[in-house]
């Protein structure tokens, strides 16, 4: 429904089926992730042509700087699993034959933990800081230029010292010796996708997170879009921190912020699929709180008490959220078997896929498998935020199209009402005019009957009284009474009603005819009241039957008179028969004045008048549309 002048929303070509952003999205979602897994995995795979860079594979690793004890391994090697100290020793003595004037560089492609890597004795590059809980998902390339004249051709001696206090970080990825000019390209290409993405991926949730919570500011009484805030909020966090180094904190500091993120993200997850499926579910909110408040208490107390312990405490606040998080997407699921949402859908598509690399990334921070592509987990943002827009646009259009509803409905409310008004005003002036008019009649009639009527009725009796000798002298202020009463019956008669004004007739002009002789017959039907009567219009009716008995009074030599009215379809027809001599042989009907006025009253009223023969005597019929 549309209110004029706006547009309906667009329908899609299948009859009884709209447009809807949820049902694109999951069209779009599913083979997109693909892709993108499919996009993440290839970038991972591209390492330097065999002809264009040397490739170290193998080497030595020590507990020492000096290389006592060394082991030959080959690369990639977990030396974590290896040596159960947070520190080792590789050392690559490598034969070069170094180009004159061409500038190398160090290639690698994955790494985990923190290194420094010497050449030749001397410290050319590090890694950043990567001995925090922060970093435990974080896989990013390394990339050294060679100092030009600190390599030489013949024997170079390449040493790693690789530090790390966090089980699980520990590989020591094999890596490459080439050109500047063919490695850097790769490492930009690896840099990208393994940082600066998930940096892009971070600041626009960050971004989404703060319009989210302009929303919860205005619809608090709405607290799915509080909780929403919440999530997105804590994943920002949560990406952003794997990714910064944070060099003027301490590492317990960064690992309980880190827990705190992660184990509020899964907590408000949770909260925000019940409530926006409007499953309520109070005991499993309560177990929900209390784990995750729990989890932060724990890793709080273990940081302020034995802080060397916090990385081994902090992966236990998102583990308890690991446990609930099936049990939440099972009720989600059967909710939307029952009742089948696609935004429902959506949720559980995006909340499943968080799951599988949310627990993969757990169990590689844990040691339990490998970290080397620990990080996908921040490649899901895409995902989250392309289902958090989804919703919001479903929302938005959703509340739209309710408001033009309601804005439709509304203003043919007030369409009704306006007209209710404006007939009810139409009413009212009616009632003023038709007061007003009462008023005047009233006014009329009074001046008539006791001015010219009084004066009428004193001359009649004066001539009455005086017996003169010209008859006709009475029987013209008797008609001239006659009429002056027919006009105030007019008047008086209730506006519409002709069925009492033609008993007011009956009443003036039964004494005249019964004066003449007559047997009066009377047919009148029960008469519609309609507006078409007015009282100028009864007062013409009334003057016509008047003068139609009159001329049977007169000229008719008749016995009887008959006055009848009756409904004949959408037409009320009066007539006045006789039984008298009826029309003349030869001759026009019309001639007389009489005969002419009757004419006249009928034109000016729009009735139509016709005087036809009734064998015996004359019809005169007037008939007049309601």
């Amino acid at each position: 429904m549309t209110a004029a002048g706006t547009e309906a929303p667009a329908e899609s070509v299948v009859p009884g089926l709209r447009f809807d952003p949820s049902l694109l999205a999951m069209i779009v979602l599913i083979p997109a992730t693909a892709l993108a897994l499919w996009f993440l995995l290839d970038v991972s795979r591209v390492l330097p042509e065999p002809d264009a860079a040397i490739a170290v594979e193998r080497g030595d690793v020590s507990l020492t700087r000096e290389g006592h004890a060394a082991m030959a391994v080959e690369l990639p090697h977990d030396w974590r699993r290896a040596f159960p100290h947070d520190e080792a020793f590789y050392h690559f003595p490598l034969h070069l034959e170094v180009p004159p004037h061409r500038l190398w560089a160090m290639l690698l492609p994955d790494v985990d933990h923190g290194l420094e890597i010497y050449l030749n004795g001397q410290i050319i590059g590090s890694s950043p800081r990567l001995d925090t809980f922060a970093a435990r998902a974080v896989v990013r390339p390394l990339y050294v230029v060679l100092p030009d004249g600190l390599l030489r051709s013949g024997t170079n001696d390449f040493t790693f010292r690789a530090t790390s206090g966090l089980p699980g970080h520990g590989v020591m990825p094999a890596f490459y010796l080439g050109p500047d000019e063919t490695l850097s390209p790769i490492f930009a290409r690896r840099h990208f996708v393994q940082v600066q993405l998930v940096w892009l991926f971070g600041a626009g949730s960050l971004g989404m997170a703060l319009g989210i919570a302009v929303l919860a500011v205005l619809r608090r009484h709405d607290t799915v879009y509080a909780w929403l805030a919440a999530v997105t909020a804590f994943w920002s966090v949560l990406t952003l921190l794997s990714l910064t180094p944070l060099p003027a904190f301490p590492g317990t500091s960064v690992s309980v912020l880190y827990t705190v993120s992660s184990t509020g993200f899964c907590a408000s997850a949770f909260l925000f699929g019940l409530r926006f499926a409007g499953l309520e579910r109070p005991l499993l909110e309560r177990v929900i709180f209390a784990l995750a408040a729990g989890g932060i208490v724990l890793v709080v107390l273990v940081a302020l008490v034995a802080p060397d312990l916090t990385h081994r405490v902090a992966p236990l606040g998102p583990a308890a959220q690991m446990v609930i998080g099936p049990f939440v997407l099972a009720l989600l699921l059967m909710k939307h078997l029952r009742e089948p949402d696609p935004e429902l859908f959506l949720l559980l598509y995006a909340g499943g896929v968080v799951v599988v690399f949310g627990t993969f990334s757990w169990l590689a921070s844990l040691g339990m498998a490998s970290n080397a592509h620990a990080q996908y987990l921040f490649y899901v943002t895409p995902l989250i935020l392309a289902v958090v827009v989804t919703l919001l646009i479903r929302r938005f259009v959703a509340a739209l199209d309710q408001s033009e509803q309601l804005a439709t409905s509304l203003a043919a409310q007030v369409d009704a009402k306006s007209r209710e008004l404006e007939d009810n005003y139409r009413r009212l002036a009616d009632m003023e005019k038709r007061q007003a008019l009462i008023e005047e009649r009233e006014r009329i009639m009074r001046d008539m009957h006791d001015g010219v009527g009084g004066h009428i009725v004193s001359s009649l009796s004066r001539v009455r009284a005086l017996e003169l000798p010209d008859p006709h002298l009475g029987e013209t202020l008797q008609s001239a009474l006659t009429d002056l009463r027919l006009m105030v019956d007019s008047l008086e008669s209730v506006e519409g009603d002709l069925g009492l004004a033609l008993g007011m007739l009956r009443n003036r002009l039964q004494p005249q005819i019964d004066a003449a002789g007559l047997r009066t017959v009377w047919r009148v039907e029960a008469l519609p009241a309609c507006d078409a009567f007015s009282s100028e219009t009864v007062l013409q009716i009334l003057r016509i039957l008047q003068e139609a008995i009159t001329n049977v009074i007169r000229h008719a030599e008749a016995d009887e008179v008959e006055l009848s009215a009756r409904v004949q379809g959408a037409d009320v027809i009066c007539s006045v028969r006789d039984d008298g001599v009826g029309l003349p042989d030869e001759g026009p009907i019309n001639a007389g004045r009489g005969l002419h006025n009757m004419r006249q009253r009928a034109e000016r009223i729009g009735a139509e008048l016709t005087i036809t023969a009734a064998s015996p005597g004359t019809r005169v019929e007037l008939r007049l549309s309601l």
